[in-house]
């Protein structure tokens, strides 16, 4: 009983403990004062009271059974929905370049990559705006020093003291090629990663991956032909042929169309694809027509003695 109580009592507080309103914390630690009188009445001998907290915590156990149901319940959704959204594997692969090392493509493309990318554009972008300021600063102190300079020569006419040179300290030209410096690292380093090469490791990942992509879309055909309509059936069914082609094949062609990309490979679609060179995989257009692939063959067989005989009569 003691558990169950103390359980709800820190529940309560988690979803109280933001409360700003006087009127409301007020109302809160009254009602939290007048629970602590029961507990100390409970604790004391009263056996109303605890009565009345053993009924409490049988609510409270069936409260909070509930309420871990729920979270389990919400865990799992979220757990299905990261894995529907999971980065897949392609089987391609992303070359190195000044943005990225080697890296293997992923469908969809994890977020933190892509703001990756982004980010060093974005920093080598800043830093070309950077190299040039620098360079008009260097120049600018060179003008400086040569009008320095003027101003050192001296004058018979003139009585003004002898000005003191400024932009000659050399800490200028420091702070300038220090910062210079660091700008070439950085592009030093972007060298280095776009001349990254691939591990064995990563291509053999991406071996095994398209080794696993031809056997996934194996079963999405072998799914097709036996019926089950997919999603990639819908998108291919819906793709229509481009208007330039539309106004040259006309009508009957848009019809031959549907057929084409339709997963039928019976029937008149089946005859269809055959016309248009596609292969398919259980050509069964021999049967259809009451003749087996056997007698086919023979029938060709003896064509072929008949027309070398012709010959030899001939």
């Amino acid at each position: 009983m003691l558990g169950q109580i103390q359980w709800r009592v820190t529940s309560l507080f988690r979803k109280y403990h933001h409360l700003t309103s006087p009127q409301a914390t007020k109302r809160q630690l009254l009602i939290g004062h007048r629970w602590l009188d029961i507990f100390t009445a409970a604790g004391a001998g009263d056996i109303r009271w605890q009565k009345v907290l053993s009924r409490y915590s049988t609510m409270i156990e069936a409260k909070r059974a509930k309420e871990r149901s729920q979270t389990k319940l919400e865990e799992e959704l979220v757990w299905q929905e990261k894995l529907r959204n999971r980065p897949i594997m392609t089987g391609g692969l992303m070359r190195p370049s000044v943005l990225n090392p080697p890296l293997p493509r992923l469908k969809p493309q994890p977020i933190h990559i892509t703001m990756m990318m982004r980010r060093r554009r974005d920093v080598r972008e800043n830093r070309f705006v950077r190299a040039r300021v620098n360079t008009e600063w260097k120049q600018d102190l060179l003008a400086e020093r040569s009008f320095e300079a003027m101003l050192e020569e001296p004058s018979s006419s003139s009585k003004d003291p002898k000005s003191e040179s400024v932009y000659e300290d050399r800490g200028w030209d420091e702070a300038l090629d220090s910062y210079g410096y660091a700008m070439k690292q950085s592009a030093q380093r972007e060298e280095n990663r776009a001349r990254m090469k691939f591990t064995p490791e990563l291509l053999e990942m991406v071996k095994q991956a398209r080794h696993e992509k031809i056997i996934n879309k194996t079963k999405e055909k072998e799914r097709e032909r036996q019926g089950e309509v997919l999603n990639k059936t819908r998108a291919r069914m819906r793709q229509g042929l481009p208007a330039h082609l539309i106004s040259t094949v006309g009508k009957k062609g848009v019809e031959r169309d549907k057929f084409i990309k339709s997963p039928s490979e019976g029937g008149y679609a089946g005859m269809v694809k055959r016309r248009a060179g596609m292969k398919i995989k259980n050509d069964t257009s021999a049967k259809e027509d009451g003749v087996s692939p056997v007698g086919i063959r023979v029938g060709e067989e003896i064509r072929s003695e008949n027309l070398r005989r012709m010959e030899r009569g001939t």
